[in-house]
């Protein structure tokens, strides 16, 4: 058994769309997608009825790149009010684009992440007047205590990074950064082996980022000979940077998931992120970090 990404992918009524990521452990990306009904069904009474539910995709963690889609095509079923009407309401429009009602989840394991869940009702949140505290009707409480009650079921929990060990998972300091080849590649230099295969990526960390902008973060390893990896990265001017301060590398290893536990998923506030725009169909502002890297 390994684990798998597994990606739910939704359209607003207004064009614009968004995603949610999700790791689960299968035998293979097929039967990663399989089984899902009863999850299926919970998110949809979390969305509402305007906007739709596209489909269930989900890939391997490794370099096999084997990936597997399974079509949903569903509208939402989430038609309540705060009140429990069955009728239209104001309150059942949905939330803004880009509005989400954010949620912790916690595993049984340990570990914990948010979990954006957008494409809700307007009236499944609202803020209280007099001590302006975030409130979440108990439609949606419910249905969302029910999504996690059935993600647990199907085997799904949060992928959790492992640490850095002197005896498995040395972090080598970097010696040097060679980008004089001027391809978009660098040969990262190490003071000795990074323990690491070819379904793994290198961590880079405490890296100047005057001396080498953009270097510390996770990356790909492109090839390896000996104590020299090489990775997507320009350095600055395509010049090789020997500075003392040029960071630590490491394998990024993960651990079992840890399935969720009912009781340490709640909502817990109301959130905004920037999503594309169906007109301009931009996202705003890039990060001046990655605009370097594609330079």
């Amino acid at each position: 058994m390994a684990a798998y990404k597994v990606v739910f992918e939704f359209s607003e009524s207004n064009g614009s769309t968004f995603s949610e990521v999700y790791y689960r452990e299968s035998s293979s990306p097929g039967d990663a997608v399989k089984g899902l009904a009863a999850v299926i069904d919970a998110r949809q009474l979390l969305l509402n009825r305007l906007n739709n539910f596209d489909r269930v995709r989900a890939a391997a963690l490794d370099a096999s790149r084997a990936t597997a889609i399974l079509p949903v095509n569903r509208s939402g079923w989430n038609t309540v009010g705060p009140l429990g009407s069955d009728t239209a309401s104001f309150d059942q429009v949905p939330l803004p684009v880009g509005a989400a009602i954010v949620c912790v989840l916690g595993g049984s394991g340990g570990g914990s992440r948010r979990l954006w869940v957008r494409g809700c009702n307007l009236g499944d949140y609202r803020r209280n007047s007099v001590t302006g505290v975030d409130q979440f009707s108990a439609s949606f409480q419910k249905n969302f205590a029910a999504l996690v009650v059935a993600l647990n079921a199907a085997g799904f929990g949060i992928r959790r990074i492992g640490r850095v060990n002197p005896t498995i998972n040395p972090a080598r300091k970097i010696v040097s950064v060679n980008g004089t080849r001027g391809d978009g590649t660098s040969d990262v230099t190490t003071d000795g082996l990074v323990s690491l295969d070819a379904t793994q990526r290198a961590v880079i960390t405490r890296a100047s980022p005057k001396d080498l902008p953009g270097l510390n973060g996770r990356f790909s390893v492109l090839k390896v000979a000996g104590m020299v990896y090489t990775i997507a990265y320009r350095t600055p001017e395509d010049r090789t940077i020997t500075a003392t301060n040029s960071g630590y590398m490491h394998a990024e290893v993960y651990g079992a998931l840890s399935p969720f536990d009912p009781l340490l998923c709640k909502p817990d506030h109301l959130g905004t992120r920037t999503s594309k725009n169906p007109r301009t169909r931009s996202r705003g502002a890039r990060r001046a970090q990655r605009t370097r890297l594609l330079v």
